[in-house]
């Protein structure tokens, strides 16, 4: 089978795909699209844009058609810009039989999302957190769901989410539910979630990689061996000589980091820049992603709030400006890149204490990182003195500005509000064992 029509695709949805540049199926939706129709659940494991959420979108899509009602559909997803992302894709492919949906996410007015599911919309797309609360203080029910999607699902087991995911699924008490997971990669806690969230034993699986860590071919990665107090002065030469057209994605590790390299990079008279991180408030994180999707900044500066399922196909080159301490982490980075069949630059600054690191990465990928050809060393050095200057002048706007003090305190509550998950889950476990005991 080569064609959505062969699939079981109906036309109206073939036509949409066709409206939106899709001709044919993708290799994960060649393989998930028809289990899905047939009402299997599935579980999907694929590289990074490869089109996982059009293959459940679609089958979602075509079944609300027949017997529309809400709320028809949940998709849980552990980002909020990935939640919109996932949003926009809904309303392109349902545009034809005006799908209802909406986004339940932290950072916006309670009451107005209680508001918004009195209106019984067909699809919710969600964050754990904000669809847990919204269920726990019955705003909504869920147990006439059709589907539950749970996608980044590898990432939706992490503690943070768990105690949310598990009350969300027993408000999913429809015999009639699927349950749909898709990842980037297939993992032990993707086989220990299907346990608990699906209730047969006929579940299809599909994984297109061998190697959970692989890149595809398209991606050139390479690294560029430096100290670790000339990074700044690399980057700048990397996006004022090097690549002073290319969309670029610059991976760093805290928020502050963030913060202060766009400072930096504003003062030294590049403006087309933006950052994503955790610490800005939701509409700007929202701002800066349609920003650069739409080229009017042409480099974003991120956390790792960035790095997992969202689709930017313009991007051209990733920088690893901080490593990752994960290699799976390292994967979805550059998986930003060389995306759908075009290639692609992945560049990591790599310091002396970094060195094991890419050993790591290196093995897991089964590839070695090519390193960074040119003379950029004596470049950066050209532009010392002045990136420094600004550097400087940049930690000195931020410290004026309070953000420092703000972000520190904001990591101090991330840090307890992690905590008492952990305790909460930890009591919760040691009910069940009372019960099984008894």
């Amino acid at each position: 089978m080569t064609n959505f029509r062969a699939l079981g695709v109906k036309p109206w949805l073939i036509e949409s795909c066709k409206t939106l540049g899709i001709k044919k199926p993708t290799p994960v939706q060649l393989a998930c699209i028809s289990p899905i129709l047939q009402g299997r659940n599935v579980i999907g494991a694929a590289e990074t844009g490869t089109g996982k959420t059009a293959a459940f979108v679609l089958p979602i899509l075509q079944k609300l058609a027949e017997d529309p009602y809400g709320v028809f559909a949940v998709i849980l997803t552990p980002t909020r810009e990935l939640a919109f992302q996932i949003a926009q894709q809904i309303n392109a492919f349902g545009a034809r039989i005006a799908v209802k949906h909406h986004v339940l996410v932290g950072g916006i007015h309670e009451l107005s999302q209680a508001a918004a599911l009195a209106k019984k919309p067909h699809i919710l797309v969600a964050t754990p957190g904000r669809m847990a609360l919204m269920v726990s203080k019955g705003y909504v029910k869920l147990d006439k769901t059709r589907f539950l999607v749970l996608d980044e699902a590898d990432r939706l087991l992490d503690p943070t989410y768990l105690t949310d995911l598990m009350l969300i699924l027993n408000a999913c008490s429809s015999p009639k539910r699927q349950t749909l997971m898709f990842s980037a990669t297939m993992t032990s806690s993707l086989e220990q979630l299907q346990q608990v969230a699906m209730n047969d034993d006929q579940t299809f699986r599909f994984d297109a990689r061998k190697n959970r860590f692989a890149t595809v071919d398209a991606l050139r990665q390479e690294y560029l061996f430096l100290p670790q107090n000339l990074k700044e002065c690399h980057l700048v030469n990397l996006l004022k000589e090097e690549y002073p057209t290319s969309s670029v994605i610059i991976f760093v590790a805290r928020c502050d980091t963030a913060e202060l390299l766009l400072n930096m990079l504003n003062l030294l008279g590049m403006n087309k820049v933006a950052a994503l991180h955790s610490d800005m408030k939701q509409v700007h994180r929202i701002e800066s992603l349609q920003r650069f999707k739409g080229k009017l900044v042409r480099a974003l500066i991120a956390t790792d709030v960035a790095s997992r399922g969202l689709d930017i196909p313009t991007c051209e080159l990733v920088i690893n400006y901080d490593l990752p301490a994960k290699v799976a982490t390292y994967v979805h980075r550059v998986g930003r890149t060389a995306r759908a069949g075009r290639s692609g630059l992945a560049l990591s600054f790599v310091a002396q204490q970094d060195v094991e690191i890419v050993k790591a990465i290196e093995e897991k990928i089964e590839k070695a990182l090519d390193k960074h050809e040119g003379n950029p060393e004596r470049k950066a050095m050209e532009n010392l003195a002045l990136t420094l200057k600004a550097r400087q002048m940049a930690k000195l706007r931020l410290q004026d500005s309070g953000y420092f003090d703000k972000s520190e305190a904001r990591r101090k509550s991330t840090i307890a509000a992690a905590k008492r998950r952990k305790q909460e889950q930890r009591n919760l476990d040691g009910r069940k064992k009372q019960r099984i005991s008894t």
